[in-house]
């Protein structure tokens, strides 16, 4: 997980932070969500951050991740499969969660509103990730369950 260049950024909350200790990032409308080695939230770049900084932020991350198994979120973004912990369906929500090594870390949240076949959108999550477990290449196809 080596970046070629070391970034230090700045994220909506003050904090100066090495880009190269980012592994993966989410998206969430406008703003990125970077993520540590150990599925924690590293850096969150909200609207106030220019779209040079983020986009310099997720093509350092996309450097990195190069010659890795990675998992392509229905969000936007890119995370290693090392920091994945889970994929289900929130019996409360509906949602699909994809969780975070972490505890109680989301890295991407499917609203059911959005994709209304979400008990075969789990079985494709949970099938490309283990087929990336075994070195398959697999994507989940997010537009082929979206709401058009």
């Amino acid at each position: 997980m080596k970046v070629n260049k070391k970034i230090f950024a700045k994220d909506s909350y003050g904090t100066i932070s090495n880009v190269a200790q980012s592994v993966g990032y989410a998206c969430n409308g406008e703003d990125i969500i970077t993520y540590d080695r150990f599925g924690w939230s590293k850096m969150w770049l909200k609207d106030d951050i220019s779209d040079e900084v983020k986009a310099s932020v997720v093509k350092a991350i996309n450097d990195s991740l190069r010659n890795q198994d990675t998992f392509t979120l229905a969000c936007g973004g890119k995370v290693p499969l090392q920091i994945i912990g889970d994929a289900y369906i929130s019996p409360k929500s509906g949602n699909l969660i994809i969780t975070s090594i972490a505890p109680d870390t989301a890295l991407c949240i499917v609203k059911a509103e959005d994709f209304p076949e979400m008990d075969s959108l789990l079985k494709e999550v949970q099938t490309v990730l283990m087929d990336l477990s075994i070195d398959k290449v697999a994507a989940v196809e997010w537009d082929a369950y979206r709401n058009a």
